[in-house]
């Protein structure tokens, strides 16, 4: 049986919890970046999804300039190979495959020729998406399998294929890029959101394993992000008087959120207000509510019985 003490100790555990979460979450939200120390990115080695145009390009070519190595990968060819180049023209290093993420052997087989060749990537992000706007009940199912193979499954894939360097190492950073309709859905994209609700559980299911870990040293970053000007969007967007912002402003949002290793980014203050009231209660909460129920595992772990 618990001491008194262990008993108070945990009573009090959630309080620290959210007292944790809640100056985490100011000092995010109101200490200037230039009162905070940004975590040098030289010398990593980067793979960017969907890095041949939009915001997949502009990640790539500011995190080149930050003297990280660039993986782009991207199904068109040409366009990649022109991110590439543009890095390449300002004194940078990148390299530049044309990998289908919606096939898993494309993932798995890039991945070994990227490790053999460039290195092990130790800054994953997960950008490339597809979308389409059209009410669930009329959308085709070749669309709907498309959004979920490449906006969510894909996502599995590219945990499985560098997640296992990064634990060895202890060391790594992976970032997903969501979007802010997740915490408030419009209407005529329930694909598209559900596709990305997939990618977020995903997501917080490895936040979760990497927490129970407590020594590891992966961080990761989900960001949730509102319209941007993108081959995606432009012309295609019933935004009223929302702003519309350019890729470069984005990610170099995106980017100040992983030198600063914080969990959470938007694009819009008003997008980070949604994703707290949606999110109140913190994760070390949950894990520590199983704890207390003496579970560490939902399932039993089977692997060895036949």
């Amino acid at each position: 049986m618990a001491s008194p003490t262990e008993i108070l100790g945990l009573l009090l555990l959630p309080f620290w919890y959210f007292i944790e979460s809640f100056f985490k979450t100011c000092q995010d939200l109101f200490v200037p970046v230039s009162l905070r120390n940004l975590k040098d990115l030289s010398g990593e080695v980067a793979l960017v999804t969907g890095g041949g145009a939009g915001l997949g390009r502009s990640l790539a070519i500011q995190l080149a300039e930050l003297k990280v190595t660039v993986v782009t990968w991207d199904i068109n060819q040409s366009a990649n190979e022109e991110t590439v180049r543009m890095i390449l023209d300002n004194g940078g290093s990148a390299y530049a495959y044309t990998v289908d993420i919606g096939n898993p052997e494309d993932v798995y087989a890039a991945a070994e020729k990227v490790k053999g060749e460039v290195g092990e990537v130790t800054l994953l992000v997960n950008n490339a998406a597809i979308g389409q706007s059209q009410s669930v009940w009329e959308i085709p199912d070749k669309i709907i399998q498309k959004m979920m193979t490449t906006n969510a499954l894909a996502y599995f894939w590219l945990l499985r294929a560098f997640l296992p360097s990064m634990k060895e190492n202890n060391h790594g950073h992976i970032v997903a890029i969501l979007s802010g309709s997740l915490n408030m859905v419009p209407n005529g994209l329930g694909a598209y959101i559900s596709s990305k609700s997939a990618a977020y559980g995903l997501h917080q299911a490895l936040n979760t394993e990497l927490l129970c870990e407590q020594k590891t040293k992966i961080q990761t970053t989900v960001a949730f992000l509102d319209f941007i000007a993108t081959d995606m969007t432009v012309g295609r967007l019933n935004c009223g008087t929302a702003d519309v912002l350019p890729p470069q402003v984005v990610a170099h949002h995106i980017i100040e959120g992983i030198r600063l290793n914080i969990p959470v980014v938007t694009s819009t203050k008003t997008s980070f207000m949604l994703y707290l009231f949606k999110n109140f209660i913190p994760t070390k909460i949950f894990l520590l509510l199983f704890r207390l129920g003496g579970v560490t595992s939902i399932f039993l772990n089977t692997k060895d019985k036949k």
